[in-house]
């Protein structure tokens, strides 16, 4: 129930693979109770001693020079009022979640804080993680640049993170529409879903990377240390149904009690729709070693943006905005393509094949079912 079942198979030399998304959406509904009472269990199970000790993460352990006066005060009380304990802050109960949750350990009496206690709660975390916290840069359009390091306790990074831009970014018009009217400038619901991912899902083994957030004229992008997690492939994420599963438990439980993500998974939904909702092309994931990259697009004219040099200047106009609706839906149908763009059906067919020959849409099906699936 905490991903360890998964690994201990993986550490035996066992080939693990996942269920597709949707069945396990399914499979999760059918058996919720089983569920509730197996994470019951499993909570109990902590407290005794285990004939195989399977770790997730170094930081699962406690870390000796810290105590719990390393804690910061705002981030347990956000924590308590937003995930609504009854337990105050510092009272036995209250420490004793904490320990059944991997975020103290405890120890003749003493309460000494893991290390993912640490990144979510701590003071100053990079004072022992230096790999912790968030690098934050914001290019302007008259070539400067404004930098900000988001070190506090990770659980209160995100609000940071949203109130830096609305500060610093005004509202954009959007010329799509007969009138003229203003929309954010950054849509914040996709930006804190990739910052609460970076965070929570990244490889904190990897000492060396931090999390990264670079805002431009065109893209917000967010950079986390680490590929996708084994069996989950970068593909999987491209097309937006990468099964669920996450790397960090407990930080992930934590930031779900605070509303700040899904315990059902990655979010990758949510960034899916809402990109559909406001009209901008989906958002792309790559691989920069050691980063795992996802690029958001700040407008619909983003998408021609984001292409490499060669391949924009191949593409006529009326391509070039036939792609820009394309990568707001993600695939379509040659009749659906012609009816959007408002052309003739071969019109269409032959954009949609240049698309096919330039590599960025793949085609799948025949005849009347035939379907061109952004890349």
């Amino acid at each position: 129930m905490d991903r360890k079942g998964i690994k201990y198979l993986q550490d035996k030399g066992v080939t693990v693979r996942m269920f597709d998304r949707d069945l396990q959406e399914e499979i999760q509904e059918a058996n919720k109770d089983f569920i509730h009472e197996a994470l019951e269990r499993a909570s109990a199970a902590e407290e005794e001693k285990k004939p195989e000790v399977v770790s997730l993460s170094s930081l699962e352990n406690p870390f000796a020079a810290s105590a719990t006066t390393d804690f910061s005060d705002e981030a347990l009380q956000q924590f308590r009022e937003i995930a609504k304990i009854k337990d105050e802050v510092g009272s036995a109960a209250f420490n004793r979640r904490l320990v059944q949750q991997g975020l103290l350990k405890q120890e003749n009496g003493q309460f000494t804080p893991t290390g993912f206690g640490l990144l979510l709660f701590g003071k100053e975390p990079r004072t022992s993680l230096p790999q912790a916290g968030l690098l934050g840069t914001l290019h302007f359009p008259n070539g400067k640049e404004e930098t900000r390091d988001f070190d506090g306790p990770l659980v209160l990074i995100p609000p940071q993170v949203e109130a830096w831009l609305r500060d610093k970014l005004p509202a954009v018009l959007d010329r799509s529409q007969m009138r003229r009217h203003a929309v954010p400038a950054v849509p914040f619901e996709m930006v804190r879903e990739a910052v609460v991912n970076a965070l929570v899902h990244r490889d904190y083994d990897i000492r060396e990377g931090k999390c990264q957030l670079v805002v431009t004229a065109e893209t917000i992008v967010v950079k986390s240390p680490g590929g996708p997690l084994p069996p989950i492939t970068l593909e999987q994420l491209r097309a937006f149904n990468a099964p669920m599963l996450s790397r960090n438990p407990e930080l992930h439980y934590v930031f779900a009690k605070m509303e700040m993500a899904e315990e059902r998974g990655l979010g990758l939904k949510s960034l899916k729709n809402r990109a559909q909702e406001v009209r901008l092309p989906l958002p792309k994931y790559s691989w920069e070693d050691p980063y795992l990259v996802l690029t958001i697009y700040r407008s619909i004219e983003a998408a021609s943006g984001a292409l490499t040099p060669r391949i924009l200047e191949s593409l006529t106009e009326s391509e070039q905005k036939g792609w820009q609706w394309l990568a707001t839906t993600g695939r379509t149908k040659s009749s659906q393509y012609a009816k959007a763009m408002r052309m003739e059906g071969r019109t269409a067919q032959r954009h949609l094949n240049r698309f096919v020959e330039l590599g960025l849409v793949k085609k799948s099906g025949s005849g009347p079912s035939t379907e061109y699936e952004v890349i």
